[in-house]
C-alpha cells in the first residue's frame, strides 16, 4: 500500500463534508442537479481521499477535500459552565448559612460547607456522571 496522503482512507465523515460542499455548489448554481447527483454517488462509494479529490476537482472552493480535522490529544471532557455555576451558587449559599449560624452562635461553629462543596467540586472537576440508579437489565444485551 502506498502511503501518500491521497490513498489514505476516507471516513463517512470525510464523505459528509465532501457532500456539504457539492451541495453548497448546487446553491451556488456550480452544478445541476443530475451532476450533483452523480457526484454524490460517488462521494459515498469513495474509498480513498484520491476518489474524493476527484469528485471536487473542477469546484473553485473545493479544489481539494477539506482535511478531516485533527483531534487534539484526549482529555477528559470539562464539565459545562452551567454546571461550575451551579456548584458555585451553592457554594456560597452554603457558606452563608455557616456564617449566619456562626454569627447567631456568637463564635465561628464547625465548618461543615467544606464536605458537600469539597465533594461536589471533586465530582465535577474528575468528570462523575450521575445519571441514577441502573438496572440489570440495561447491562444486558
Amino acid at each position: 500500500m502506498s502511503s501518500t496522503p491521497d490513498a489514505m482512507r476516507v471516513s463517512d465523515d470525510d464523505r459528509d463534508r465532501v457532500a456539504a460542499l457539492l451541495r453548497e455548489a448546487v446553491g451556488r448554481g456550480q452544478l445541476d442537479l443530475a451532476e450533483a447527483d452523480d457526484r454524490l454517488r460517488a462521494v459515498y462509494s469513495a474509498v480513498t481521499r484520491a476518489d474524493l479529490v476527484a469528485v471536487t476537482r473542477d469546484l473553485p472552493q473545493a479544489a481539494a477535500v477539506p482535511p478531516a480535522p485533527r483531534s487534539a490529544p484526549s482529555r477528559p471532557a470539562t464539565r459545562s459552565s452551567a454546571e461550575w455555576r451551579s456548584w458555585l451558587g451553592v457554594s456560597l449559599l452554603l457558606l452563608g448559612i455557616w456564617a449566619a449560624t456562626s454569627l447567631a452562635a456568637g463564635h465561628a461553629l464547625f465548618f461543615w460547607p467544606v464536605f458537600p462543596i469539597a465533594f461536589w467540586g471533586l465530582a465535577l472537576a474528575s468528570g462523575a456522571k450521575g445519571h441514577g440508579c441502573r438496572t440489570l437489565s440495561s447491562h444486558r444485551s
